[in-house]
Parts: C-alpha cells; structure tokens; sequence
C-alpha cells in the first residue's frame, strides 16, 4: 500500500485522490480487489498467507493523499545547482 501511495504521488501529486476517485478506487480494499483480481488472471502471484484481508483499513486516502502532501516541495521554486 506504501508503494501504490508513493507511486500514485510521483505521477499524479496533489491530483492522485482524484485520478483514484475517477477510477472507482477510493479506499485500500479497492487495492486489494484489484491485486486479487490479477491474481486469479495469473498476471499476479501470490504466497499461501496473502489475504485480500491485508488491504483493509491500510489509510485514509484523505489522510495519504491530501493532508499529508508536500504542498512545499511541489510549489517551491527550485534552486539551480551550484556550479
């Protein structure tokens, strides 16, 4: 869930609760079902103790993806590099 977080941020930053409202996905079980799905398409694989369970209550995706943003980082100027 860390890495969907960390990902969905990189590529879509202050926009990734939207995009993931867009596509239906609006808390971590949503993860899971996709996971799972994939899954049982044998795109994905899993172990014996992988549960869709592990996707529950992972965070609040206004939490993950709003109020934890770095609003400083996107919008600071960026300095150049020194020479």
């Amino acid at each position: 869930l860390e890495g969907i977080r960390d990902l969905a941020l990189a590529r879509f930053g202050f926009m990734a609760k939207t995009v993931f409202e867009e596509w239906g996905v609006t808390r971590t079980e949503d993860f899971g079902e996709i996971v799972f799905h994939l899954v049982k398409e044998g795109i994905l694989s899993k172990t014996d103790s992988d549960r869709l369970s592990d996707f529950a209550s992972g965070y609040d995706f206004s939490e993950a993806f709003v109020r934890n943003y770095d609003w400083l980082e996107q919008f600071a100027p960026k300095r150049a590099p020194r020479p």
